[in-house]
């Protein structure tokens, strides 16, 4: 995993983590923080990821974690085409979606997610939009992928996850760092908490 996108896990945990702790919102931060590690852990770009509250043309959200598109990553030919490499993306696309459900149900011990209907809504926009996918085998290929790398990110091997999926105190977090700032030497984390350099 490069610099910068243990930077970005490390951004992610820390936002995650204060949000957390500050309010109800656990369960939303988590199902985000499963998109967002997820997306990263796939080689996704990652533009944003929030919990708060918004209304939408679709209806009020709750929590965002956006990735670049599909339609910016490649030309149209190739979107056209359907392309290997856009099939793909578009696998790590659901498999990034899936996961934030999968995340929620392995950390919170719950079944039923409701902020996943509007991953599941668009799950199924592409798979009717790439009917390739839609094949069982296929299908359940991507579930499995999700819960392996939901299992791995609540087992924090993921690097720069562990005080996300355990909750741990925000104060003790590691300080925020800008990407000029030369990078200390990371190394394992323990019950939550970087081991300082």
């Amino acid at each position: 995993m490069s610099d910068d996108e243990q930077d970005d896990i490390e951004r992610i945990r820390n936002l995650v983590v204060e949000s957390a702790a500050k309010s109800g919102r656990r369960p939303r931060a988590i199902h985000e923080a499963g998109h967002a590690v997820i997306a990263l852990h796939l080689g996704l770009t990652l533009d944003s990821v929030s919990i708060e509250e918004r209304e939408d043309s679709d209806g009020p959200k709750f929590g965002c974690a956006r990735v670049r598109p599909i339609s910016e990553s490649f030309s149209p030919n190739e979107l056209d085409e359907h392309s290997s490499r856009v099939i793909e993306r578009v696998k790590k696309q659901i498999v990034m979606l899936l996961a934030a459900e999968i995340s929620t149900k392995l950390i919170l011990g719950r079944q039923g997610d409701p902020i996943a209907q509007h991953d599941q809504f668009d799950i199924r926009g592409l798979l009717r939009e790439f009917p390739e996918l839609q094949d069982s085998a296929t299908i359940q290929e991507l579930v499995t992928a999700a819960t392996e790398a939901a299992m791995m990110r609540r087992d924090s091997k993921l690097p720069g996850t562990a005080t996300c999926v355990t909750g741990a105190d925000p104060r003790r977090s590691t300080s925020k760092r800008t990407r000029t700032a030369p990078r200390p030497q990371r190394r394992a984390c323990r019950n939550g908490r970087r081991v300082p350099s």
